[in-house]
Parts: C-alpha cells; structure tokens; sequence
C-alpha cells in the first residue's frame, strides 16, 4: 500500500513485462474520470471489483494484463465485421464515446441515423445527438474510447455487431428479462433468420 505526492492511498502490482506500476485500487473517487483507462472498446465501470469491462462482442486483447487489472489495451472484437450482414445492438445508460473520430448531423433524426450508418461499412456506431430533442445524429468510425456506466442516467448507443453476435444477444434474451430490459436489437435480420444461423453455426 503506498501514499502517493497526492495524497491518494493506493494498491500497486508491478507488471514485469511492462516494467511498471499497475494500481489496482485506490481511495481516489472515480477512477473512470482518467481518460482510456480501459483502453478502445473498453468499458469503465465503478461499481465492478475489475473496473473495467469490454463492449458486447469484444473481448480483451491482452488477457494476462486484463486479469492483472491493467485494461489500458482495451479489446478487440469476438467476431469481425461483414458489413452487408452486420447489425446493431443498444448500449444504455452509458457516457458516450470520445467524439474524436466522430461525425455529427444536428438536423438527422434517430432512424435517419440508424440508416446512415449502416450503409457506411465504416461506422461502428450512432447515437442521438441531442438527447433533449431526440433529434440529431452522433456516428462513430473505429475503435470507440473512454465509455463509462452510469447507474442510471446515461446515454444510449448504437453498437454494429456481426451478425452471428447479435445471433447470442438473441437467444440469451429470449429467457433474460432482464436483458430484454436492457438491450434492445436494432437489424433488419428477421428473428427467425438469427436463430436459424445461431443454430447452424453452433
């Protein structure tokens, strides 16, 4: 345990490989409020013991690192994108992303968006713009960093999945009420479709 110039008390574990610290917990407040510290697509969450957590349909990159509590090389997708055959997924009651490799249309309404970005290969991901309007239109290209939980009064986004991971969120929501509470599938696969491929993949 160590006090550091701060006056932060904290717990540190040294990471041979990278040849430094890596804090596992300390008394400061909010540790999401560091910026990337889950690294791309990585998840910031307060109220979980590891802090930080992947975006559906990724997984860490660095497994060794993760388990050690250091999320700074955040994850990578389970599944690649196919583009003709991706769909979308809602994320609630999150910070929206770090808007730098983002565009933004203040006039486009929600379902203008949607469409938008899944005609673009390129987009991973859409959001209202303006939450008090419902109007406008956020749409990300890449990795997505810096998203955080909130217990309740976040945002909402839109992430692009391939399709057989929507096939998973499908199948597990059928019997998770709470899931059906919380995530919502947003594609244009008919249901009947995806559990026909999720059958004959698995």
């Amino acid at each position: 345990m160590n006090l550091l110039p701060t006056g932060v008390l904290g717990r540190f574990l040294w990471v041979e490989q990278k040849q430094e610290w890596n804090q596992l917990w300390a008394t400061t407040k909010d540790q999401c409020n560091k910026y990337g510290v889950c690294g791309p697509n990585g998840v910031c969450n307060t109220s979980d013991i590891n802090l930080c957590d992947c975006l559906s349909g990724f997984k860490p990159k660095s497994p060794n690192e993760w388990f050690l509590k250091d999320g700074s090389d955040g994850c990578v997708r389970k599944t690649e994108l196919d583009c003709g055959g991706d769909a979308f997924v809602e994320v609630s009651d999150v910070k929206l992303p770090d808007t730098s490799n983002s565009t933004v249309d203040k006039e486009m309404s929600l379902d203008a968006c949607s469409e938008a970005c899944a005609k673009n290969c390129s987009c991973t991901a859409y959001a209202t713009a303006n939450i008090s309007s419902g109007r406008g239109c956020l749409m990300w290209f890449g990795d997505l960093w810096d998203i955080r939980t909130f217990a309740d009064g976040g945002q909402v986004i839109y992430l692009r999945l391939a399709a057989s991971e929507i096939s998973m969120y499908v199948l597990i929501c059928l019997v998770n009420i709470f899931c059906l509470e919380h995530v919502h599938i947003v594609a244009n696969i008919p249901l009947f479709g995806i559990l026909q491929n999720t059958r004959v993949t698995n």
